[in-house]
């Protein structure tokens, strides 16, 4: 877990997300005051990830104060060339 105190991000860094482990997996995380009061705001939250591949990823929010009130999906892809053997 990494915070950036200037941008209020917080970061994790998975290094071992393994093609061949188990079908399903859980990332869970739970935040706590330091000091309070505070006001309400918006979280963002990003998933980004190189040369794997999620089937079937959904995102989930328990809490009885907070809902999620809008989830966009996108996927997006490399450029990939292919260059034809010269003889």
């Amino acid at each position: 877990l990494l915070r950036i105190k200037e941008s209020n991000q917080l970061q994790w860094r998975s290094t071992e997300l393994s093609r061949h482990g188990e079908s399903a997996g859980t990332l869970k995380a739970r935040l706590f005051l330091s000091h309070g009061p505070s006001t309400p705001s918006r979280t963002f939250v990003q998933f980004q990830a190189a040369d794997v591949t999620f089937s079937g990823l959904d995102v989930a929010l328990n809490s009885r104060d907070y809902r999620l009130s809008l989830l966009r999906k996108r996927i997006v892809s490399g450029k990939y060339v292919c260059e034809p053997e010269v003889r």
